[in-house]
């Protein structure tokens, strides 16, 4: 009789530790659903898929992709990241692809990557800067090249502000050139006389004016173009000096080039 009831009595035994075992094993590796709050004071371990409905809250780092240590705080990754949607840091964004980093790096779906500015102004694709650039290699534009410091362009290069040439050169706003048309005065032993060129667009009175008469029939080398400078806005004032021959020389309408420097 006592041996009967101590058998029955280890059946029941059994019975719990199987049980206990079949409710492990139900809850490790297969799919479980919980409706009420979780809290563990350890890790979360899941060899399978983790799903939620619902919003997940992170209150440490959230390590995905196999790293078991962040190299930062907050999210470390280290695989890649799929995003249908939009990414805002510090500037929400509802604009699925969008990428946009507070006041200072945005990238829109029509291919303009702007730094500092949410309204570029630039109608085709490309990259706005509204502050500093720095490259430490060279730059190409529609010319590659392997020079750091080096500016390649491959056609027009067009400066708003001044242009320095050199560690000590001077700034240079803009390069003006054209042509005048002019009737020299008559000259004989030495005399000098002014001309104006009055047809000079773009000219002031501070610029750096240069004159260089075209070669051509009608020039006389006994007269020499000594000065030139602007006097008045459009204008050139040209000063002709006679080597001295005592012969008046009077040379016809002719055409100068003059450069200006601003």
């Amino acid at each position: 009789m006592i041996a009967s009831r101590i058998r029955d009595r280890v059946y029941v035994f059994l019975g719990v530790l199987v049980g206990l075992a079949s409710a492990v094993g139900i809850s490790v590796f297969a799919a479980t659903t919980i409706s009420t709050s979780v809290t563990t004071g350890n890790d979360v371990l899941a060899t399978s898929t983790v799903q939620a409905t619902g919003t997940i809250f992170a209150y440490g780092d959230l390590l995905v992709g196999g790293t078991t240590t962040a190299s930062v705080t907050g999210l470390s990754l280290a695989g890649d990241m799929y995003m249908s949607g939009g990414l805002g840091i510090l500037n929400a964004t509802t604009s699925d692809g969008d990428f946009a980093v507070g006041n200072d790096f945005f990238v829109f779906s029509n291919g303009i990557v702007s730094n500092g500015s949410t309204t570029p102004a630039l109608a085709g694709t490309g990259v706005v800067s509204a502050g500093d650039a720095y490259f430490v290699g060279g730059v190409g534009v529609g010319d590659a090249t392997t020079t750091n410091g080096a500016l390649s362009v491959s056609g027009n290069a067009r400066v708003s502000g001044n242009t320095q040439l050199g560690n000590s050169g001077k700034a240079i706003n803009q390069v003006l050139f054209g042509t005048c048309t002019i009737d020299p005065p008559s000259l004989h032993d030495g005399a000098v006389k002014h001309v104006h060129c009055t047809d000079a667009d773009g000219v002031n009175t501070t610029d750096t004016v240069f004159i260089a008469p075209m070669a051509g029939a009608g020039w006389d080398n006994n007269v020499a173009i000594i000065g030139a400078s602007s006097t008045a806005s459009g204008k050139i004032n040209l000063i002709f000096k006679s080597t001295g021959t005592t012969t008046s020389i009077d040379i016809a309408t002719t055409t100068v080039n003059w450069f200006a420097i601003q």
